[in-house]
């Protein structure tokens, strides 16, 4: 069952233009006229509405005629203006009050009651007055006479000192007996307090002085005589290694006697505490120098004196005599050679008339080709030589290795041609044998192994003359590999020999052509018979009239000549004069009008079609239009996600400076906002833009153009 909601309705008497609004003629008020928290919406006039600002804290609404609106904010009037006297009743309403009665004044008077809470004092008043009600300094020595002092009116705690002034304490004021221990706190007794030369031994017991009284630092070098500290007075366990400072001990403070083996600890002995003068043959026993006692690799040739007399058969490994050793390069051979059945493997092509000489070079100087060693793979057509032969590319059906050789041929710039080497990555390095001019030759030839194309065949190079490697166009041309050429279509392959096929057209004769296409042929009076099915295409100079069967009447005249008026009299069952008028009213059924593009069909001045998109919750593009083809669109825009479904109505105007106007008049919700609509303008077109409220919203656009 369908739910119809008309959330907005509006009947004759609405008026929004820009930010007003009126119904019937009058204003509509918005929360827009208040601007604080307050704010009050008063009449001024007949059909007019002003904003009376809050006013102050504590301040009332008084009506005021000079004011616009009638009113304003102002501060209340006093309260409690009386002539002689203000009567309290009190709690109980009785016949006793409490009557405050002023006597008649003649000035101005103020009385001031303090910011405190508390109780009024009168003249009849019989409590006590405390100190609260005397202030600090009303009460002076110059108001209290000496007599008035007495022990007996001072309180225990009423002497402090704080109220004591250090001027007034001297000793003559102080009974002989009136200073004890008891009567001194410790805090208080300072190194300030006590004079330099008030503290002597003859005042201090020795049995006061304790550990516990002497502080951490109070005893220092200073303060200890040399002839008050010897060995009888200083404990062996007193002596540790955190009490002695690092320069505190010295080869001058210790005798050579009393350093022994047994009071050093096996790990106190470290190169670093031994200076190198300090270790001399004199001081190692025979005894203390063995192998185990030396590390692998401490000694080198800068520590072997170079007149000591190291034997041969000292050195382990060493089994023939140095003298009949060969050096590794620069030594010459007195005598023959005999390899046996080896070979000599790894030679350089020989340079001098006594080299020696490979078998491939040997090879290839007989037969007249300078023959490289086969490569892998070849190119079929340009590479990236930095890029595309790294192991693991491809190259002509071949996935390549580090180290394979491959043959660079089709290059755009021919100096990078060549034979290669690949490497783990990058490009690819010039293989050793084909590096320079001098191996890049006239006769240079190499075969390919694997490859789709190129599997074995050979090229060569077809420069003469010299060669610079990374100038010189290097030019490659197949020369063998015949036997892999197959038969395409239309060719017949016997051994060596390549046929056209019987089913190809000749120059000459008379052949029946079955499933071909002919590109732009000329027939020359050509018998076309009768086909049975196929489309001719292409074909000039065909007689409709006479070339064509089958049409009906009027149909080969409209061919001919084109016109309304023959197409008109070619249609049988409609009727017109020079332009096609259907009169007849007719029903068209799924018709396509014209060459529509794509979703769109466009008028004499106007353009009608549709779009489809997918919203996310940002700006998502839905449809764009040219900001100087059209001026103005229509849109109806359908939102659904899920089973919900919006539908919005809105239009969109662009003027002659690309500012982009949008109103949206319509909106339907089945179940709250899906998106919201926008339209922009950029890089001349105007963009209808929908922000989903949550992405993958389906959106669907009607839409209707109108032309600049």
């Amino acid at each position: 069952m369908a739910t119809l909601t008309k959330d907005f309705r509006v009947k004759a008497g609405l008026v929004v233009e820009g930010s007003t609004a009126t119904v019937e003629g009058h204003d509509i008020l918005t929360k827009k006229i208040a601007d604080a928290k307050g704010d009050l919406l008063v009449g001024t006039a007949d059909n007019a509405i002003s904003r009376l600002g809050v006013g102050q804290n504590n301040y009332i609404l008084t009506a005021d005629s000079a004011e616009t609106s009638g009113i304003k904010w102002a501060a209340p009037q006093a309260v409690g203006v009386f002539d002689t006297q203000i009567t309290f009743e009190g709690a109980t309403a009785d016949a006793y009050e409490t009557t405050l009665t002023v006597v008649d004044p003649t000035a101005d008077r103020t009385i001031t009651l303090p910011n405190v809470d508390g109780t009024v004092i009168t003249s009849g008043d019989t409590g006590t007055v405390t100190a609260t009600l005397l202030a600090t300094d009303s009460v002076t020595t110059a108001k209290i006479t000496n007599a008035n002092v007495t022990a007996a009116k001072l309180a225990s705690d009423s002497v402090e000192t704080a109220k004591i002034v250090d001027a007034n304490v001297t000793a003559a004021k102080l009974a002989a007996d009136s200073v004890t221990t008891a009567k001194i706190v410790d805090s208080n007794v300072t190194a300030a307090k006590l004079a330099s030369d008030s503290v002597t031994t003859a005042k201090i017991l020795d049995a006061n002085v304790t550990d516990a009284k002497l502080a951490s630092n109070s005893v220092t070098n200073a303060k200890i005589a040399d002839s008050a500290v010897d060995t009888a007075e200083i404990a062996a366990s007193a002596v540790t290694a955190a009490k002695l400072a690092t320069d505190a001990v010295e080869t001058l403070k210790i005798k050579d006697a009393n350093v022994t083996a047994a009071k050093l600890a096996s790990d106190s002995v470290e190169t670093a505490k031994i200076a190198n003068s300090a270790v001399t043959e004199g001081k190692i026993a025979d005894s203390a120098v063995t192998s185990a006692k030396i590390a692998d690799g401490t000694i080198v040739n800068g520590d072997i004196n170079a007149s000591a007399a190291i034997a041969q058969s000292k050195i382990d490994g060493l089994t023939t005599d140095l003298a009949a050793k060969l050096a590794l390069a620069g030594g010459t051979m007195t005598g023959a050679i005999a390899m046996g059945t080896n070979k000599i493997t790894g030679l350089g092509d020989p340079t001098s008339a006594q080299d020696a000489a490979t078998k491939n070079y040997v090879d290839t100087t007989v037969q007249g080709i300078d023959w490289k060693a086969s490569v892998r793979a070849a190119t079929t057509a340009a590479v990236t030589l930095a890029s595309d032969l790294e192991n693991g590319d491809t190259l002509d059906g071949v996935t390549l290795a580090t180290g394979d050789r491959v043959l660079v041929k089709d290059q755009a710039t021919g100096s990078e041609n060549g034979i290669y080497v690949v490497k783990a990555s990058g490009a690819p390095d010039r293989s050793t044998d084909a590096d320079t001019g001098a191996e890049v030759t006239a006769n240079f030839a190499v075969f390919v192994e694997q490859g789709t194309a190129n599997a074995d065949s050979g090229f060569t190079l077809t420069n003469n003359g010299s060669v610079t490697i990374g100038t010189t166009a290097l030019v490659f041309t197949q020369f063998t590999g015949l036997g892999q050429i197959v038969a395409g279509t239309g060719l017949d392959k016997t051994g060596n020999t390549l046929d056209i096929d019987s089913t190809v057209v000749t120059l000459t004769g008379t052949q029946t052509l079955t499933n071909k296409t002919l590109t732009s042929p000329t027939l020359t009076t050509p018998d076309l018979g009768t086909p049975s099915a196929g489309t001719l295409t292409n074909a000039t100079g065909l007689p409709v009239a006479t070339g064509i069967s089958g049409l009906g009447t009027g149909v080969a005249t409209f061919l001919a000549t084109p016109s309304s008026s023959n197409l008109a009299a070619a249609l049988t069952d409609e009727s017109g004069s020079s332009t096609v008028a259907f009169t007849n009213s007719p029903t068209f059924v799924t018709p396509t009008l014209g060459a529509a593009a794509a979703t769109s069909i466009a008028f004499a001045d106007a353009l009608v079609g549709s779009a489809l998109a997918t919203a996310g919750t940002s700006a998502t593009t839905i449809d764009t239009f040219s900001a100087t083809t059209y001026t103005a669109a229509k849109y109806i825009i359908q939102m659904k996600k899920g089973n919900d479904i919006e539908v919005i109505e809105m239009l969109v105007a662009v003027n002659g400076t690309n500012d982009v106007y949008v109103t949206e008049y319509a909106d339907v919700q089945s179940n709250g906002e899906l998106g919201t609509t926008n339209a922009v303008y950029s890089a001349g077109n105007v963009l209808l833009q929908v922000t989903g409220a949550a992405s993958g919203t389906d959106v669907k656009v009607h839409k209707i153009y109108i032309e600049a």
